[in-house]
């Protein structure tokens, strides 16, 4: 299944237990994040067993480890399965490497001695309703694969234009955080270039920050990763939205259903818009021959200025060619109210699934969790 990050320990580790009281003090503090559930701990037997009876820690993370070396025999296969995990050693060290078709965060242990980094990762995006919506998405994912003891865990911190890249800088820069930071493309044709947000996160990405990571949506935005059958019960209601729900319907349908992901389905695309950019932009080639492929949906008024490629009313105020239909601005909230509790994953259509469960598994990576551990029994 290969979805899991978690907090593995490195036997390394042993032999700084009687010289450092730091080590001791972080391997406290690891054992009191997996008891609350906000990381998945694990480690090779000899580590585990050691700890289960080290008593230099506590009682209480003696206590810990022992859980973790009963339930080593179930949690083994986790290895095999894992295509991103933070390895935690000895060696001061913090750095990406490949193993495998792995991605390792080796991190020292130096960096779990306060217990910021052991705390919830922070899942940054462009506003708040898009980060509820990715614990939504993230838990579709797990119930897709059949995945029902993995938790999701996270702050949500929402940024906002330009904000958004500071928030990253100051996290990644920080190196005491787990960040994961989800952007909008904002690309609105195939060929176009990513938005000035995204641009500005990744310019500020350093990789030798391991610590945060940005994932670029592969559609302009969130609101393009809703099927269609989800925009028809939302507002199947109101009698304004039942076009824009029809048009959807049928590009869903249609053989040139890629141009989904370019939708701008807030506002939608006015032929305004098209035709004032230049000839040779990729905006007007791109929109001008959808235009043309969804002619029959068109209203019957739009097809004098698509054929003369001239807007005649304009101005875009005036200009009443729609090419596209939009849900408007709430489209987020409005999910977020109407499936708060409900499991989407048969909503799922095979256009989005791709890219829910890259998402969902990028997501799951970084923001996996246990479940507490509520009967944890000193001796």
């Amino acid at each position: 299944m290969k979805i899991k990050m978690l907090l593995f320990l490195d036997s390394s580790l042993i032999s700084g237990i009687g010289t450092d009281p730091s080590v001791v003090d972080a391997l406290d503090l690891i054992a009191h994040s997996r008891r609350l559930g906000n990381h998945i701990v694990f480690g090779k037997r000899d580590i585990i067993k050691f700890l289960a009876t080290c008593n230099l820690i506590s009682d209480t993370s003696r206590a810990v480890y022992r859980k973790l070396y009963e339930d080593l025999p179930t949690t083994s296969s986790y290895l095999s399965e894992i295509n991103l995990l933070v390895e935690i050693v000895l060696e001061d060290v913090l750095e990406l490497i490949e193993r495998g078709n792995s991605k390792v965060i080796r991190a020292s242990i130096k960096y779990f001695s306060n217990l910021s980094l052991l705390t919830e990762t922070a899942l940054l995006s462009e506003n708040h309703d898009d980060v509820s919506f990715y614990k939504r998405l993230a838990t579709t994912y797990l119930q897709l694969k059949n995945l029902g003891n993995i938790y999701i865990k996270y702050e949500p911190r929402g940024g906002g234009g330009q904000t958004t890249a500071r928030d990253f800088q100051t996290l990644q820069s920080s190196k005491q955080r787990f960040c994961l930071c989800i952007l909008d493309s904002d690309r609105k044709a195939p060929d176009l270039d990513i938005g000035d947000t995204a641009k500005a996160v990744l310019r500020a990405k350093d990789s030798n920050q391991p610590l945060c990571d940005i994932c670029v949506l592969k559609v302009r935005e969130i609101e393009n990763l809703i099927p269609a059958i989800i925009y028809r019960e939302i507002f199947e209601n109101d009698v304004n939205k039942r076009d824009a729900i029809s048009f959807l319907e049928f590009i869903d349908n249609s053989q040139h259903n890629e141009v989904r992901n370019y939708l701008d389905l807030k506002k939608g695309l006015k032929l305004y818009k098209i035709l004032r950019e230049e000839p040779q932009r990729q905006f007007r080639i791109y929109w001008l021959s959808v235009a043309q492929n969804f002619r029959d949906q068109l209203s019957p008024v739009c097809y004098a200025c698509l054929d003369k490629e001239v807007c005649s009313q304009g101005t875009f105020e005036k200009c009443q060619c729609f090419i596209t239909l939009g849900f408007g601005d709430s489209i987020m909230s409005k999910v977020e109210e109407n499936y708060l509790s409900r499991d989407l994953s048969p909503l799922i259509s095979d256009l989005v699934r791709a890219e829910w469960e890259r998402l969902g598994a990028t997501i799951t990576f970084w923001c996996c969790a246990s479940p507490q551990m509520t009967t944890i029994r000193s001796s």
